[in-house]
């Protein structure tokens, strides 16, 4: 494959735009985890007894899916502890 003209201009084209706004996608990411760590933190203080332990949070989500036939895709277990983990961790030790 020979690079150059044309081709390479594409290609920088399509590289350099690839990388633009990416600070503000992880903001947005960090802000969204943010606020699911804030909403399970309200469902310990405000919901039911035993919301204070995540797990039954996490399994009323999935029981909540299944019964309203919502896609369990991003919703797995790994995913939703890391997310709490990282909205905790981002006001524990700012953005």
């Amino acid at each position: 494959m020979i690079l150059g003209g044309n081709e390479l201009y594409e290609i920088g084209k399509k590289l350099r735009s690839n990388g633009r706004g990416q600070y503000r996608k992880d903001d947005e990411d960090n802000y969204s985890c943010k606020l699911i760590y804030l909403l399970i933190e309200l469902l310990k203080k405000h919901g039911k007894v035993n919301y204070s332990d995540n797990s039954v949070i996490y399994n009323d989500i999935i029981s909540f899916c299944n019964e309203n036939e919502i896609p369990l895709k991003g919703i797995k277990k790994a995913t939703f502890y890391k997310k709490i983990k990282l909205g905790k961790d981002i006001i524990k030790y700012g953005e």
